[in-house]
């Protein structure tokens, strides 16, 4: 008779998601179910000094105050934790994201572009090295259509440049909308200014048709990795614009422009975006990357810290 597979118990610990939209709440929303499914009892927590009812910790920000936190807690109980990095700067100390990522058992980023960055700036055991993209649901697969607008998707402050974005479309006459949480009011109001319209945030599937309608989604970041609405807006076949910020899609994908974050870097790639007739090219890469294999990945790094290949 065949020995019934054990059910690891994995904790994945982040902020408190009511803050705000991100990537890492999605990641951990969308990656669970199917966890669950091959064997995997992950459950979410913000809280960071409990005890933790868990054999493994996933650790989510190497970066952010709870970080550090979270770490010590791990080191209390004697749990062995992962970190996905997704770095965000020296919000807490160099010398303390340090030591998060000297005693993980594994590190995991979004791309080699983000391990690179962060290698510059914190040391990195290459041998810990864990590289899991984020997924897109297929509900997003829809046939593009021509559109008329300029389509921006995340929340709305300076470090998005939205700014820049819509004094570029502003200079070519495009119009532009923004969909996302405003965390700086005074910010919006000059994007008001220019002539954009901002739309609240919203659920991912009311997203689907301004992302089908758009003629283009730009994604005009002083910092990204692995943006969401990229994945998202790609999969229903908007043309995209990046900066030479973003630490992912930089090796030829089609249908993907990338220029400096200026205002003139901003409009010689909408001139050149715009027009640019809309194929299924882009689809076809990212269908490719599904929330079930970002579990799987996620499960096969789990089973490598706990019990490594003899896991049953």
């Amino acid at each position: 008779m065949l020995k019934k597979q054990r059910t690891m118990k994995v904790l994945m610990v982040n902020r408190d998601h009511s803050l705000w939209e991100g990537g890492d709440k999605r990641k951990i929303e969308r990656s669970m179910p199917y966890l669950k499914e091959i064997g995997v009892n992950a459950n979410y927590t913000s809280d960071v000094h409990s005890d933790y009812d868990a054999e493994l910790i996933h650790l989510f920000h190497m970066s952010y105050p709870h970080s550090y936190d979270v770490f010590l807690n791990t080191k209390r109980q004697r749990l062995p934790f992962v970190v996905s990095a997704i770095y965000s700067g020296e919000i807490l100390p160099r010398t303390l994201q340090q030591e998060i990522v000297n005693h993980a058992s594994r590190i995991i980023f979004l791309s080699k572009g983000e391990l690179e960055y962060v290698n510059k700036r914190v040391s990195i055991d290459t041998a810990k090295v864990e590289i899991v993209e984020n997924g897109v649901s297929s509900d997003f697969d829809h046939e593009p259509k021509v559109g008329g607008y300029v389509l921006n998707v995340g929340r709305i402050y300076p470090q998005k440049n939205q700014l820049n974005l819509a004094l570029a479309c502003q200079r070519l006459g495009l119009p532009l909308k923004l969909i996302g949480q405003v965390l700086d009011r005074q910010y919006a109001k000059e994007i008001l200014t220019v002539g954009a319209e901002i739309l609240s945030n919203m659920d991912q599937r009311e997203l689907i048709p301004h992302y089908q309608n758009a003629r283009v989604l730009a994604c005009v970041s002083l910092h990204e990795v692995q943006p969401n609405c990229v994945l998202e807006g790609g999969l229903c076949g908007a043309k995209i614009i990046l900066t030479s910020k973003c630490l992912s899609f930089t090796n030829g994908y089609p249908n993907i422009w990338i220029c400096d974050p200026t205002i003139e870097g901003i409009e010689a790639a909408l001139r050149e975006a715009w027009d640019y007739p809309k194929t299924n090219d882009l689809k076809k890469v990212l269908c490719e990357l599904t929330w079930e294999k970002v579990a799987r990945k996620l499960k096969s790094i789990y089973e490598k810290v706990l019990l490594g290949s003899n896991w049953k």
